[in-house]
């Protein structure tokens, strides 16, 4: 018997229906591309592009994106209306787009509290970046719809403990899924963590056990995301919501999220139950240490290393030199400081900084009090200021007590203050001033320098590791580096290769890969290995 004609591979019958859609031959990448997104979808969709970073992160791509291997990208906002105002002429069709840019697609109206509207703009993306903060209040729905459409996801938090439950919450049906669910894609917590592995990597090549490593940051320019500061406001009233609960022993729906925090509890997320303790000791070290012996610098806690630490540990454990290796694995984060030109005073507001955000972030506030002695060393005048403040406060509680009291049972006063103050003319003024260069070309605005030290456990092997990047942190290298986290993934989904659900940026692309990315960006990488074997 003659048998008949064989039947079509599921590659010739996509290549005919691609080919007569188009009625000319299509290329092996767009093949690839419809049989793993079933239909023609927009590369990058940028959900909260009317905040600050959105609209930084839409600049970006308008000027720059083709660099980093972008092909479409489009904005999402629940605001249409105002995304027209705040990035009115990215959106304009006649308008002549950069060398190296990417004209937007039409605007995607998606609001984070209809959850249906998101997971339309979901199902129209390859890649979602979530700028749309703070996360804890806005982030979770945009996880969800991501999931549920088997769409990718980056997002700029540096929220830890929000990431850590929504990795034990969709993590594991992502994984089933093969998505990438990137969080902490930025400046919160790229830079140290790439350095770091590039670092470990490289130790690891030359047959070292990799023991500790510390970063040190310097940066310049740019701003505070109003994101962020809502970010903190957040956190406190989360802390201030966990202390109230300590005292009611949690009541009617308090009990219901106590019993989902719980049921969470017993699921594996981002951070294992042995990380946290290693993790937690390192905090407390890193906030209780002035001088760094592994550099000989004089130096502060990095006021992110509450966010970054971490990562650092994740990507750490997932790359093969963390601490379930038994190598011991430590990591500390520093900012150094210039003494003289305003450094002495930078000194100082760091170590107040590290005072008020250690209890925000839910870490002892003592280590943190620890840095203030060598802060008044080098700038006694803080001495007066704190003065003021301590007297300020006492005064405020003989005299205002109702004050106070509203402050801690009526956090809607906070609030009203805290949108208030966003929405001065002030601070408005000043964060234009510090990103009109983005708005205007993505011109360069500022420094992101990271330099990471990576020792191995004999001590003999070092290697030095430095990032930098002629962007400030807040606003332009978050924007360029959260694109080109996206464009990694959509590099490897193009190659066929499936997601790990959640992760960090640098486990799941690899620092390799993700530091050629992000020197298509015009970022610097440099690396000094140095071997000074032990007598």
């Amino acid at each position: 018997l003659q048998s008949g004609p064989k039947r079509p591979t599921k590659f010739q019958t996509l290549e005919y229906h691609l080919s007569t859609q188009r009625n000319k031959k299509v290329t092996e990448k767009e093949i690839k591309e419809n049989m793993f997104w079933g239909k023609s979808k927009i590369d990058i969709v940028v959900f909260g592009a009317t905040g600050d970073v959105g609209r930084c992160v839409c600049h970006f791509l308008h000027n720059q994106g083709k660099l980093v291997g972008v092909e479409s990208w489009a904005p999402a906002a629940r605001n249409l209306e105002k995304l027209g105002k705040v990035i009115g002429p990215v959106l304009e069709k006649d308008r002549k787009v950069p060398n190296d840019g990417i004209s937007s697609s039409d605007p995607i109206k998606a609001d984070c509290d209809d959850y249906e509207s998101v997971l339309e703009m979901a199902k129209q993306a390859k890649v979602v970046i979530a700028c749309a903060g703070p996360y804890m209040r806005y982030g979770e729905n945009v996880v969800k719809a991501c999931v549920e459409a088997g769409t990718d996801y980056v997002d700029i938090t540096g929220e830890t403990i929000w990431v850590n439950d929504m990795a034990k919450k969709y993590g594991e049906e992502a994984k089933k899924k093969g998505i990438y669910l990137l969080s902490q894609s930025a400046f919160d917590s790229v830079p140290s963590d790439i350095t770091v592995a590039l670092g470990a990597t490289a130790l690891m090549k030359l047959d070292e056990k990799v023991a500790r490593a510390e970063c040190h940051f310097k940066m310049a320019g740019g701003g505070l995301p109003v994101g962020t500061l809502n970010t903190i406001l957040d956190m406190y009233l989360h802390f201030r919501g966990k202390a109230l609960k300590a005292f009611t022993r949690g009541t009617g729906e308090q009990s219901e999220k106590s019993a989902e925090k719980e049921q969470l509890q017993d699921s594996e997320g981002l951070i294992t139950k042995e990380m946290q303790s290693v993790i937690d000791e390192d905090l407390l070290n890193n906030n209780m240490t002035v001088y760094s012996s592994m550099t000989g610098k004089w130096s502060l806690p990095f006021f992110m290393a509450n966010a970054n630490i971490p990562i650092v540990h994740v990507t750490a454990e997932r790359l093969g030199y963390g601490v379930s290796q038994g190598h011991g694995f430590t990591y500390g984060e520093r900012q150094s400081m210039p003494f003289g030109d305003g450094g002495n005073f930078a000194i100082f507001a760091t170590s107040i900084a590290a005072i008020i955000l250690a209890p925000i972030m839910g870490r002892p506030v003592i280590p943190a009090l620890c840095t203030l002695p060598i802060a008044f060393f080098f700038f006694p005048f803080g001495l007066i200021l704190t003065g003021l403040i301590l007297g300020g406060g006492l005064l405020v509680a003989c005299l205002g007590i109702p004050l106070l009291v509203s402050l801690a049972f009526f956090p809607g006063l906070i609030c009203s203050v805290s949108k208030f103050i966003n929405n001065s003319d002030l601070l408005r003024n000043m964060k234009e001033k510090s990103i009109m260069n983005l708005l205007n070309g993505f011109k360069e605005n500022g420094i992101s320098k990271c330099e990471a030290t990576v020792q191995s456990a004999s001590g003999d092997t070092t290697v030095e590791v430095s990032m930098k990047s002629k962007y400030d942190p807040g606003f332009g290298f978050t924007s360029l580096c959260s694109v080109t986290v996206a464009a990694s993934v959509l590099e490897r989904r193009r190659k066929g290769e499936a997601g790990t659900g959640f992760s960090t940026a640098v486990a799941a692309i690899g620092p390799e890969e993700l530091k050629s990315n992000l020197e298509k960006a015009n970022c610097k990488f440099t690396m000094d290995c140095k071997i000074c074997p032990s007598s």
